[in-house]
């Protein structure tokens, strides 16, 4: 049996189901995420950042690499507070689990 972890059925496996369509409300989603560090400069990071996204919305990105697509995409501010998100959803799973 195969069923995705994420919220909505991916587009290029329209029939596999979500494990949320059996357990209401369950969601697990993986996302990436590219560091520099700490001191560079603001112009570089959204240089990086433009040029990423602009790769990543390129239709033959994805016909070269696999049939898999970005869902979304996120700029540094972001990653923050998706990360966060993250840590406080999986924290609270891993406490029921563990009660």
């Amino acid at each position: 049996m195969a069923l995705r972890t994420t919220r909505t059925r991916a587009e290029t496996l329209p029939d596999i189901p979500t494990v949320g369509e059996f357990v209401p409300g369950y969601e697990a989603s993986v996302w990436f995420g590219v560091g520099a560090p700490k001191a560079t400069p603001a112009e570089i990071v959204d240089k990086l950042n433009e040029e990423l996204n602009a790769g990543l919305a390129d239709p033959g990105y994805f016909a070269r690499s696999s049939s898999r697509r970005a869902s979304e995409f996120v700029n540094p501010r972001s990653i923050k507070v998706s990360s966060n998100a993250s840590r406080s959803h999986l924290g609270s799973i891993l406490c029921m689990m563990f009660r």
